[in-house]
């Protein structure tokens, strides 16, 4: 072997050793806490929810065959002694709570009305349940919330808002209206009849801002 060839081996040698050996380099580094600081960073959800303040109320009327009124409705202290004839109306009013909060909460009043079905399959009851069915006057009728912090959103109809998180709750008067109308002719087949009344249900849902 010649010295050329020595010393291109020496200095291949050399370039391997330094590459082996940049492994070994340390390098620096740090760390910094990101977000906010302890005692700051918890967040709280809102709220929309809706119970029954009382138990309700009954009221009877008695209304003509032109729909006036000739008498005025009167406390019903248990229905189990009402004995309806035709021309009489039975008003149920239930108030209700709202409770709500949230920074961008919208929602809305749903109500599926109660049902007035016969108690049995006898002729009469079934003809009773009929005669209030057909009515056009038997409804479940919700109002306007009011108090607290909920309003009208102002935008859309039947839409609500809460206005501040602070304050309620708010409330809501439902009324269920049974109507046994008097009629023009006579008709005996409700006579007797008995009919059920199942309960209706209130909803409120959210929506995205109007």
């Amino acid at each position: 072997m010649n010295k050329v060839a020595k010393g291109t081996i020496a200095a291949a040698a050399g370039v391997i050793l330094l590459m082996g050996g940049a492994g070994s380099l340390a390098y620096w580094n740090d760390t910094a806490n990101a977000g906010p600081a302890s005692g700051s960073n918890t967040i709280t959800a809102g709220t929309l929810s809706v119970a029954a303040v009382n138990n309700g109320t009954w009221t009877k009327g008695f209304y003509n065959n032109a729909g006036t009124q000739v008498t005025a409705p009167a406390a019903v202290t248990s229905l189990a002694n009402v004995r309806l004839v035709p021309g009489n109306r039975l008003v149920y009013t239930q108030t209700f709570n709202v409770s709500a909060s949230g920074d961008d909460l919208y929602f809305t009043i749903g109500s599926t009305s109660g049902a007035v079905t016969a108690a049995s399959v006898a002729a009469a009851d079934t003809a009773l349940a009929a005669q209030i069915n057909a009515s056009g006057t038997t409804a479940f009728s919700v109002a306007s919330v009011t108090g607290g912090n909920v309003v009208a959103s102002g935008v859309t109809s039947g839409v609500y808002k809460v206005s501040s998180n602070t304050g309620g709750p708010s409330t809501i008067t439902v009324t269920w209206t049974i109507d046994f109308p008097f009629g023009a002719s006579a008709v005996n087949t409700a006579k007797l009849g008995a009919v059920n009344l199942s309960q209706g249900s209130l909803t409120l849902t959210q929506v995205a801002a109007p």
